[in-house]
């Protein structure tokens, strides 16, 4: 039986960073991470934002009319007191990975990454949520779109 087409898109883009991301150790969604001993760390969240019909032929050329569009989601995670040079090299590395990339799903979809956006200008302190104290975080998301 087909996955779903959420299921089919983070099965598709964990199994990429699986393969391609050695920079830190990553966390996803709804999963445990242990930070402790950690320098840096990532997580990942996958979020839906909208679906939509289309005519044939527009905007996408689609030939099942429907587009699904989505936003991949990073935080970073770096040592408190060590700069945001490390955050933002880190960022990078992500960029360099989706940036225009189209990856071919395990069900046969496509998904089609847009340029993503820049990471947020000043980072975060995070020093009063339990699970993030001590971390320097900075915040950036690339969003892409799925398709038949």
């Amino acid at each position: 039986m087909a996955s779903t087409i959420h299921a089919d898109v983070r099965k598709t883009i964990e199994t990429y960073m699986n393969s391609n991301w050695s920079y830190t150790s990553v966390g996803y969604i709804n999963s445990t991470l242990d930070t402790d001993g950690l320098s840096e760390y990532i997580t990942i969240t996958i979020r839906p934002v909208d679906s939509e019909q289309v005519i044939l032929g527009q905007p996408l050329n689609l030939s099942d009319g429907q587009r699904r569009d989505y936003v991949l989601f990073f935080q970073i995670f770096t040592d408190l007191g060590g700069g945001s040079g490390r955050a933002y090299e880190l960022a990078d590395f992500i960029e360099d990975l989706f940036n225009m990339k189209t990856l071919p799903t395990l069900e046969g979809r496509k998904i089609e990454f847009l340029v993503p956006r820049p990471p947020d200008s000043e980072g975060d302190v995070s020093d009063t949520n339990q699970t993030r104290k001590g971390w320097f975080q900075v915040n950036m998301d690339c969003p892409f779109f799925v398709r038949k």
